[in-house]
Parts: C-alpha cells; structure tokens; sequence
C-alpha cells in the first residue's frame, strides 16, 4: 500500500524497527559468544570429568534460553512490522485485518446465508423425490428447479465456507481490497436469492398447470439450460478448491497443519544482564528463584 499514511507511518516508526534490529543482531553476538565458550569449557576442564559434564550441560542451557530469547526477538519485530502495516488498513477502511472483515461479513450474511441454504436443501430433497416418483407433470420443469436450488445452496455455502477460513488465519494480513470483495459477496448472495426465488416459481407454475389429464412432461425445458447450471455450480466449486489451494501454499503447509511454532520463554533469573559479555559466560550469581 504506497499512500501518504503509509509514508507517514514509516517515518514514525523507523526508529524504532531500526532500534529493535540493532538489538537482535547484539544479542545474536552474545550468543555467538556463549557457544565459544561452551567449547572453550570442553578444552579447558580436562581434568575433573564430572565438573566438565556439569559446566558443560549448564553452558548449554544458558545457550538454549539465550537462542529462545533471539526468536522471542525475531517474533516481536514481524509482528511489529505487521502491525504498522494493518494499522494504515485500519486508518483507510476501518476494519484492522482481514480476520476483523471476514469475521464482520459472516456475522451479516449469517442469516440470509441460512436461509437460503436451507429453503434450497429442503426444495431440491422434494424436487427429487417427485422427478422420480411423479405420475404426471413437468418433469423437464423440475429438474431445472433442482440444478437452481443447486446454485441456491452453493453459492452462500461457500461464501460462509471462506469467511470461515479467513477468519482462521494465524498470522495478521493487511486486506485494503474490502470494498471490492463486498460487492462480490453481495452480487453473489443476490444471485443466489434470485435462484432459489425462480425455482420456487417455476415448481409454482408446474403446480398450477396440473389437470386430471396431464401427462409426464420431459422435454418443456431445454436440456442444455440444466446442464449450463450444473456446470455453473461445479465451476464454482473448482474456483473455490483452487483458492483453498492457494492459500495453504501462501501460509505454507507445515503451518496450515501444524499450526505456528511457538518458542519457549526464558526462566526468571535467567536474563541479558547476567550474561557477561566479555567473557561470554553467564554470571555465577545468577538466581534462580527469582
């Protein structure tokens, strides 16, 4: 997003990512330190094996809190850069992130989504049932309300279906485009009402048209219509799949499944100020209680 409140919030804030930069590439040198004198403590302590073993696995620990330290680090500066950013998508459309949005946009549509989901469910489950067990009637009639009660069904279940996975995301993301993808929604969900509102005319019509000596119609309706209306869902279907694809390609699969990994924080009385610099060692006086 290049635009004068982007600007201006990276002038704000450049200071203090340089700053938190400065301090991880320190800290990354204390560390450089501690596993030389891990080794050092090898070299050195030849003579007393088990104070070797001991100075040794305690030079360990030291370095396993000092490395989780570093990535606590790394953490907070990606998510300080990401809150800059979702913080100028904040200031421009008002929603913080695209969890916010997507969280926002299901809440609205819930109800119509339910709705239609359910008004197209119960039509197409009779709407089937009659197509094989009709004695007359509009058979070509019905099965064109059944691919529209399709459509009326998968268009809002998707819709609901993506909300639903944006709003899993485990990591902030700046989503500016919402105006776009509300118009979207919103065209989508009016087609979906308007299909399922034909469908019921049309079943409507075949009813209305019924006499003591109608016979079973199956030809009223051209079959290539039902066919370009399955195919309309089944595409749906397939953009949708892609799109699932994509975004656990973006995430990447090892997070999409494991989740993020999470660093363990150091103890209390294991801090940066007992770490003597010079020496690369951790203070003796360092508590362990604290």
């Amino acid at each position: 997003m290049s635009n004068p409140k982007r600007r201006e919030y990276d002038r704000k804030f450049s200071d203090n990512l340089k700053e938190k930069r400065d301090y991880l590439k320190e800290i990354e040198g204390i560390l450089e330190k501690a596993k030389r004198a891990k080794h050092l403590t090898l070299e050195q302590q030849t003579q007393d094996d088990m104070a070797l073993i001991s100075a040794l696995c305690d030079n360990i620990e030291k370095c396993n809190v000092l490395s989780a330290h570093i990535e606590e680090v790394k953490e907070n500066i990606a998510g300080y850069e990401q809150l800059l950013n979702c913080q100028t998508t904040l200031d421009i459309t008002g929603f913080y992130e695209l969890r916010d949005w997507a969280k926002a946009m299901s809440d609205v549509y819930y109800h119509v989504a339910t709705g239609l989901i359910t008004i197209s469910l119960a039509g197409a489950a009779i709407v089937y049932s009659k197509i094989f067990s009709a004695a007359r009637g509009n058979i070509g009639l019905m099965v064109f309300t059944f691919s529209l009660f399709s459509v009326g069904f998968i268009i809002p279940a998707l819709i609901q279906l993506g909300l639903f996975w944006a709003q899993l995301s485990l990591y902030r993301v700046p989503f500016a485009s919402q105006t776009f993808w509300r118009i979207v929604i919103g065209a989508f969900m009016a087609l979906s009402f308007l299909a399922v509102g034909s469908a019921i005319i049309i079943l409507n019509i075949t009813v209305f048209d019924l006499g003591k000596n109608t016979d079973v119609l199956t030809d009223s309706i051209p079959r290539s219509a039902s066919i370009t209306v399955f195919a309309f869902s089944g595409l749906l279907v397939l953009i949708f799949l892609l799109s699932m694809m994509l975004s656990v390609i973006a995430r990447g699969p090892e997070k999409f499944f494991l989740g993020e990994t999470r660093t363990t924080k150091p103890e209390k009385g294991q801090q940066l100020k007992d770490f003597d610099r010079d020496k690369g060692i951790w203070s003796s006086n360092t508590s362990q209680d604290a």
